[in-house]
């Protein structure tokens, strides 16, 4: 019995699939031939403009929102800071070291302005440079100690050039 149920099966798939042949490819499969130019043009220009559209409305929710734009913030993060930005930077620094007894630790300057650990290790570190302040590092935490006016100037003649 087993057999004849395979060959019946064989038989009827033989059956079916040439049916299905002999019709073709279904309709939605077949060739419908070379598309229309100006259609795939329309389509291409519709799919550009929608795109510009996007960046236009992101640019323009960006500008409404206060939010800088990628490029601004790292053109003010990459570029040399002016003299003024230097000096209140440094008096912000020295408002909170005369609330600190003793050094100030680096971490304290994060918790009292708003500025990120980044922003404060890289201001520390263009003071320092520039002999306005001193880095101390004990274990791992580093220490802030401001220089006098007097000091700085005899320090920095004194330093040897990098």
């Amino acid at each position: 019995m087993s057999r004849a149920v395979t060959d019946l099966a064989r038989d009827t798939g033989a059956i079916v699939a040439d049916s299905l042949l002999s019709r073709g490819p279904p309709p939605w499969a077949r060739e419908l031939g070379e598309p229309n130019r100006a259609v795939v043009l329309s389509i291409v220009l519709l799919g550009v403009t929608v795109l510009l559209l996007g960046v236009a409305v992101l640019l323009l929710w960006r500008r409404q929102t206060g939010d800088p734009s990628p490029a601004e913030s790292e053109r003010t993060d990459a570029g040399q800071p002016d003299e003024s930005t230097e000096v209140s930077e440094l008096d912000r620094i020295k408002q909170i070291d005369d609330t600190v007894s003793g050094r100030l630790p680096q971490q304290e300057i994060v918790e009292q302005t708003d500025w990120s650990e980044a922003k404060v290790s890289r201001v520390v570190s263009r003071l320092a440079e520039d002999g306005q302040l001193e880095k101390i590092r004990i274990g791992r935490q580093n220490f802030i100690q401001i220089n006098a006016e007097d000091s700085t100037r005899g320090e920095s003649e004194n330093r040897p050039a990098a």
